[in-house]
């Protein structure tokens, strides 16, 4: 999960605040909701699924999913995902809210481009045990509040899930390569540790509901950084040989040679475009920072 301002992006013009149909459309769930007696089934909403939005969210993630940044492809449809629920939302004791955020249900600040499995409640398998996850109708705040009623109430809320489009996910969350107990390399997501030691309540409240270690997913990832370290072993290779040639035209053209193929990786696996760009770059630091520190300097 990496951080991409929605303002990078032009909002879509279906989304307008006056004259758009999504004005209308707010217009219409505001006399719903204000009805008497009141609605007990959420009103249907369309204008956010409009292809313009579509295509103003995959221009702002590049085809990723907003939390996971799986790439979507050629056979994977976009969910126009609500940050906020805007049918029901589930409450702080587990039970089912109704209404939840429709006044952001065509609202361009409240709209990511989100995978199936982060956005809708799944099962998946791991090691002989099934767990369910995906966003769903979750919205966690912190202390367990009661999720807002009004649009005012909704500037006072604290959600403990992070929104990629408003905020940097890296103040919650770390992307650690390492070697798993039974000896196996693996990608994983971990909350980031406090000054007293504490896991942050955000990052936590993130991968578990979004599902950011998922198997499918943390498999993909691990291949990605495999394919970038062998893109790395031709680095440290370029820049061994250049230490061992003792003619120096021949060593500027291979450290010349290990600038190009660093430039490369960074088009390939570390701009922000690519798939699991901030899995990559963690990895991409910490061997940075430890070929430095061997005397090594691209």
């Amino acid at each position: 999960m990496i951080r991409r301002p929605r303002h990078l992006v032009n909002a879509p013009d279906v989304l307008a605040d006056v004259g758009s149909p999504a004005a209308a459309e707010r217009q219409a769930a505001h006399e719903y909701y204000n009805a008497l007696p009141l609605p007990t089934a959420s009103m249907t909403f369309s204008a956010y699924g409009n292809d313009e939005v579509k295509h103003r969210l995959n221009e702002l993630f590049n085809y990723k999913c907003a939390y996971c940044e799986t790439d979507f492809g050629p056979g994977m449809p976009v969910d126009v995902e609500h940050f906020r629920p805007k049918g029901r939302v589930v409450g702080p004791a587990g039970n089912l809210l109704f209404p939840g955020y429709w006044w952001l249900a065509s609202t361009w600040a409240n709209l990511l481009p989100s995978c199936i499995d982060c956005n809708r409640g799944r099962w998946h398998q791991l090691d002989g045990s099934h767990y369910k996850y995906g966003k769903e109708n979750l919205f966690p705040l912190k202390g367990g509040a009661m999720p807002a009623t009004t649009p005012a109430a909704v500037a006072t809320e604290e959600p403990l899930l992070i929104d990629p489009a408003a905020e940097d996910p890296a103040a919650h969350l770390n992307h650690v390569y390492k070697q798993s107990p039974s000896g196996r390399s693996e990608s994983v997501v971990e909350p980031t540790i406090g000054a007293l030691g504490a896991e942050d309540p955000r990052g936590r409240a993130s991968i578990e509901i979004y599902g950011l270690n998922r198997p499918r997913l943390a498999y993909s990832r691990k291949r990605m950084i495999e394919r970038m370290k062998s893109a790395i072993d031709n680095v440290e290779l370029l820049y061994s040989l250049a230490d061992d040639e003792d003619h120096q035209a021949k060593k500027d053209r291979l450290k010349e040679n290990g600038r190009l193929a660093l430039n490369q990786i960074v088009r390939d696996y570390l701009h922000w475009m690519n798939p699991y760009a901030a899995s990559c770059r963690a990895y991409f630091r910490k061997w940075l920072e430890d070929f430095r520190s061997n005397g090594s300097a691209p």
